[in-house]
């Protein structure tokens, strides 16, 4: 059988499987950079919708943030059984989160009809190359500010990840605004200090 050159690549694997739900663990490393880069811009009561096994919320609370922790199945952490698209009610007005990434500019449609006021999630690192974005961009919600992460999050824990990734920080007066701006940040080394400050 010929071979294609995703499976030369390695990306059409029959180990690389989508997992129920697109659940993948967000390593802690990306949330404590988030931090690092945020600092007192990060508010201090958050909702994180898709909170899995509680992987970012965890770390946000380690930091002093007050955090809902709620996700459409039940992981054992949070509150499970709770549609985030279904919700008519905003349970915090900050949002930080790594939402399922076939469904994430519907997440972000949703927060904006919930007056949501600041949103953080992590996405691929060309997720606004995409033509579907534009109109988004320019109707909904702009990026107020793009992180470059420097190295690739593992979320399998295989050792080998391929995916490139940011963070996308979305705030009320960036709404349409069509500028951000954009830093790199590096991995936080072990035993890093981190801000405290809320």
């Amino acid at each position: 059988m010929p071979r294609t050159i995703a499976d030369i690549l390695g990306c059409a694997s029959p180990t690389n499987t989508r997992e129920s739900d697109d659940f993948y663990a967000t390593p802690c490393e990306c949330t404590e950079a988030l931090i690092a880069a945020e600092g007192d811009r990060l508010p201090p009561q958050i909702w994180e919708p898709c909170c899995g096994t509680g992987d970012i919320s965890i770390v946000l609370q380690r930091y002093g943030r007050d955090v809902v922790s709620t996700d459409l199945t039940d992981r054992g952490y949070g509150q499970g059984g709770l549609d985030f698209l279904l919700q008519r009610t905003p349970l915090a007005r900050a949002i930080v989160t790594n939402p399922p990434f076939s469904r994430s500019e519907a997440f972000l449609r949703h927060a904006a009809e919930l007056g949501i006021e600041y949103v953080a999630f992590l996405h691929k690192a060309y997720w606004l190359n995409a033509a579907e974005r534009g109109s988004m961009v320019e109707t909904v919600w702009c990026p107020a500010r793009c992180y470059l992460l420097q190295w690739r999050p593992d979320f399998k824990n295989q050792g080998s990840p391929t995916m490139d990734c940011n963070w996308y920080i979305f705030t009320r007066g960036s709404m349409k605004a069509r500028s951000w701006t954009s830093s790199v940040l590096w991995r936080p080394t072990s035993g890093q200090q981190l801000p405290l400050a809320l």
